[in-house]
């Protein structure tokens, strides 16, 4: 068996540099949505005591089981919904988006930077070429091209969910949803609210993802031409003496 090689060729020009850039552009944006978690703290007095009620919401953000008692002294009264609904299913297909795509460029660096004349030469599919663990140039264009439209949609489908997150944890409506119907704050002077979060890293994983559809879809350009579509339309004009812009070449026009 031969020994495997290392070419960084591909890494130099831009269908690798941009793989490059994909990279940490992919794994900000899954991990800030993850990552993400924020805290309020409620301090309360009960028969002089004080006691901390503290409540959390993270990924995925199904924020509907979160719900408060109505008297925090007695427990008891039944409890309220403090948020309602959630952003689940986007939060969950935008990160869904972002492991599958960090998976794929990190098994299609190893094409490149190891089976790169596999990948160059053998345009079939997978299921079909002599070595079935080779990703060809054409998988590459189609798995790519899907992955953008998938990047598209997750990206506008969680931005839709980041304004929800955003309007239901408003900290000046849960505040007064406390004030309005829970006990003992109902006596405004009795609690105390202490906000533990901020909106950065949801931003963040917003201008990541339409980044990693922007560099995805500037990439299908450079795999497009590594593609047997690409070459067998260049083919016919070089052997008809034309160059790949229809033109006659230098050679046939020049007087003898």
């Amino acid at each position: 068996m031969a020994e495997m090689q290392m070419s960084t060729r591909i890494l130099k020009e831009p269908l690798g540099f941009i793989r490059i850039l994909e990279f940490p552009m992919v794994l900000l944006a899954f991990a800030t949505t993850a990552g993400y978690s924020a805290t309020l703290d409620v301090k309360y007095k009960c028969t002089g005591i004080d006691n901390v009620f503290s409540f959390s919401w993270f990924y995925p953000f199904d924020l509907t089981n979160t719900a408060v008692s109505n008297d925090l002294c007695k427990q008891e009264g039944g409890s309220i919904s403090i948020f309602g609904e959630g952003a689940v299913s986007q939060s969950q297909f935008f990160v869904c988006t972002g492991v599958l795509s960090f998976l794929y460029i990190i098994g299609v660096l190893y094409v490149y930077l190891f089976q790169l004349e596999k990948y160059e030469s053998d345009h079939r599919w997978p299921l079909l070429a002599s070595s079935p663990s080779c990703c060809s140039s054409t998988t590459d264009f189609v798995v790519t091209a899907v992955l953008a439209v998938f990047w598209f949609i997750a990206s506008c489908a969680w931005a839709s969910g980041v304004n929800v997150i955003k309007g239901l944890t408003d900290f000046s409506m849960i505040k007064n949803m406390f004030v309005n119907s829970v006990n003992p704050c109902k006596d405004k002077e009795s609690c105390h609210f202490t906000p533990h979060w901020n909106y950065a890293a949801l931003n963040v994983s917003l201008i990541a993802g339409f980044a990693c559809f922007f560099l995805f879809a500037s990439n299908l350009w450079f795999i497009w031409k590594e593609t047997e579509w690409f070459k067998s339309r260049q083919t016919p004009n070089v052997a008809s003496g034309q160059t790949a812009g229809g033109y006659p070449a230098a050679a046939d026009v020049l007087p003898r």
